[in-house]
């Protein structure tokens, strides 16, 4: 009887009755963390939780897009050098989700007003839908896509120049922001201003990780910050979703699967991965 049941098991690939068990629970809870890993990662990662005594909470930040001549543009960030956090890095408008706001758009409207001035009525918030992406710092983020108001728009510098004088649109908050500028969608999917590309992982979390890739456009825009790490990431999922074309460097990044078809199922595996590695 034995032997028959040895045969069993081993036609459906496992080798002991304990191995079945456990390879069914572990996929049986991996799949279930995944279903709910907002409100489970919230909690664990910081939401609620104290790191260092401090709060870590979820962020939403805001892709704020417009038609400018004949390319679809996105409206950019360069932070202060005055900030302890990723000082004079590219970024998009946002922060972290305090406890008046509603939801991510709340969060996404009220930190681009703090930080530039913009009135959300002049932002038209699209239906379009981004996965939740995980930062390096293992923070929450989500993509919030607006429309900008074509008034704001016809007193925009051109693409790559960049700017932080106030007018009647914008007020800068120069201990957040040192300028804004913006940039068609279609440079990020160009291998020449691809300066930088390689894979990154967390610590301990092995096999965990991300192509960083890093952007400069000085070429083409002579004074145009450079674009890098999670920003530059979003963009990249944002504008092959958007646009339905893949990076013509795409060969670089094999693991990352910038892809026309599912272009956020390197996301959505990224986050669920992330998350059973770290709290299984």
């Amino acid at each position: 009887m034995d032997q028959w049941k040895q045969v069993l098991w081993k036609s459906l690939g496992f080798e002991k009755f304990g191995e079945f068990c456990t390879k069914f629970y572990i996929q049986f809870f991996q799949t279930f963390l995944f279903m709910v890993y907002e409100d489970f990662y919230a909690y664990k990662s910081g939401v609620y939780y104290y790191v260092y005594g401090k709060p870590r909470g979820a962020h939403a930040v805001k892709v704020i897009i417009f038609q400018y001549k004949n390319s679809t543009n996105v409206l950019l960030t360069k932070r202060s050098e005055k900030l302890r956090s990723h000082p004079g890095e590219t970024a998009f408008p946002g922060g972290k989700q305090d406890p008046e706001d509603t939801d991510e758009l709340a969060c996404a409207l009220r930190e681009t007003n703090e930080e530039i001035g913009i009135d959300k009525s002049l932002l038209n918030a699209l239906d379009i839908k981004m996965c939740k992406q995980i930062s390096k710092h293992g923070i929450l983020v989500t993509p919030v896509i607006f429309e900008l108001d074509k008034s704001v728009v016809d007193c925009l510098p051109a693409p790559g120049v960049p700017f932080n004088e106030n007018n009647k649109f914008f007020t800068m908050n120069f201990d957040e922001v040192d300028c804004v500028f913006h940039l068609p969608l279609d440079v990020f999917l160009k291998k020449s201003y691809l300066k930088k590309c390689y894979w990154w992982e967390w610590d301990n979390l092995e096999g965990v990780g991300i192509h960083y890739t890093y952007f400069n456009f000085s070429s083409r825009f002579q004074y145009c910050p450079v674009v890098s790490g999670l920003t530059a990431h979003i963009i990249t999922v944002f504008t092959t979703k958007i646009l339905d074309i893949e990076p013509n460097w795409r060969d670089q990044t094999e693991a990352t699967n910038y892809n026309t078809t599912d272009p956020e199922l390197f996301s959505r595996r990224l986050l669920q991965n992330y998350i059973t590695s770290k709290f299984i």
